[in-house]
């Protein structure tokens, strides 16, 4: 999945924005999400981050009229590389709900899971995963 997205910083919060687009594989997917972190800086530069983000995830082959969800919670290290430059990467585990299961998957990303449930009219997946990326903020000097 690529995003793009804007990050809102206190001192120790932040509040995120995304959209994103998954165009590769056998479905391509559209996502949208907010979702709030904490962080930890340590040393100079270096911080220790952790956020929950909720996702509505579409995917593009079928219009689903109602999007699944996917809950993902990242722990993450992000390092100013250079001021305004910062780089960050880690792990996440995800949850998706899947409200509309007649309309196929729509599971953005690799295929696998560690847990796969029916939950009455819903589909429970979760799995874990990576995430990393830049962030570019100029107004802070990083």
């Amino acid at each position: 999945m690529i995003n793009i997205g804007a990050r809102f910083r206190a001192r120790y919060t932040y509040t995120n924005l995304y959209v994103g687009f998954h165009p590769v594989g056998s479905q391509t997917h559209a996502m949208y999400g907010v979702g709030l972190g904490l962080r930890a800086p340590f040393g100079k530069g270096v911080a220790l981050e952790f956020d929950n983000t909720v996702h509505g995830v579409h995917s593009l082959q079928v219009l689903d009229p109602v999007p699944s969800l996917v809950n993902s919670q990242r722990l993450m290290l992000s390092v100013t590389v250079v001021k305004p430059l910062r780089i960050w990467g880690g792990v996440t585990f995800n949850e998706m709900f899947e409200w509309n299961p007649e309309y196929g998957p729509t599971r953005p990303g690799y295929p696998y899971y560690i847990m796969e449930r029916r939950l009455g009219d819903v589909n429970f997946r979760a799995w874990p995963g990576f995430v990393v990326g830049v962030e570019i903020n100029p107004a802070n000097g990083g």
